[in-house]
């Protein structure tokens, strides 16, 4: 059962369907998700550390996509603010936009892992 605070994280419905209700396909999805999490989580802070606006937007275009086919929404959106201020080449304000793209892909997680559990 996933919790009431998975609205507006992930959509494990439509993803179930992305994944033609295939278990182990839906599965594999998922664990592919745990793997990249960190990974994205460390891509974005490396390239934030750079303050590289073009680096930056790069990194959220990719987080973007792949959150977008795991149907994590939140990810997406907080992907995409961090991605629009880095278009616009001035990062001075945009700590708390990285560090709302990287509580959404950390708070994913957990969510997918206690849902997993139950």
């Amino acid at each position: 059962m996933i919790p009431e605070k998975s609205v507006g994280l992930i959509d494990l419905d439509a993803l179930r369907r992305y994944a033609a209700n295939h278990d182990a396909l839906f599965e594999t999805l998922i664990e592919l998700f745990f793997e990249q999490a960190p990974l994205w989580i460390g891509e974005i802070d490396r390239a934030f550390a750079t303050q590289n606006p073009s680096l930056v937007r790069q990194v959220c275009h990719k987080i973007k996509g792949s959150a977008a086919t795991l149907h994590a929404s939140l990810i997406v959106a907080e992907a995409d603010k961090l991605h629009s201020c880095a278009v616009s080449g001035d990062l001075s304000d945009a700590e708390p936009l990285r560090a709302r793209l990287v509580a959404a892909i950390s708070d994913t997680v957990v969510l997918l892992r206690q849902s997993s559990a139950t």
